[in-house]
C-alpha cells in the first residue's frame, strides 16, 4: 500500500512527563466526533497504554 497522500493523525499522551496528566482516553474524547466519522471508513485506531490504564480507555470508547 502506498501511504503517500493518506491522512495520518497521531496524538501522543505521555502523562508521566506532563504536569497536567493527559491520558489516551482524554485524547479519544477530544477527537470523538472525528473518530466516529473515520472508523466506518476503514480507519485504524491504535491505543498503546500501560495495563493499569486499560479500564479507563475501554470506558472512553463509550464516548466515541
Amino acid at each position: 500500500m502506498d501511504w503517500a497522500g493518506l491522512p495520518v493523525n497521531l496524538d501522543l499522551a505521555f502523562s508521566p512527563q506532563h504536569r497536567d496528566k493527559v491520558y489516551a482516553q482524554h485524547m479519544m474524547r477530544k477527537r470523538g466526533a472525528q473518530l466516529w466519522r473515520w472508523l466506518p471508513r476503514t480507519a485504524a485506531l491504535c491505543v498503546c497504554e500501560a495495563s493499569a490504564e486499560r479500564l479507563d480507555t475501554s470506558a472512553a470508547k463509550d464516548y466515541v
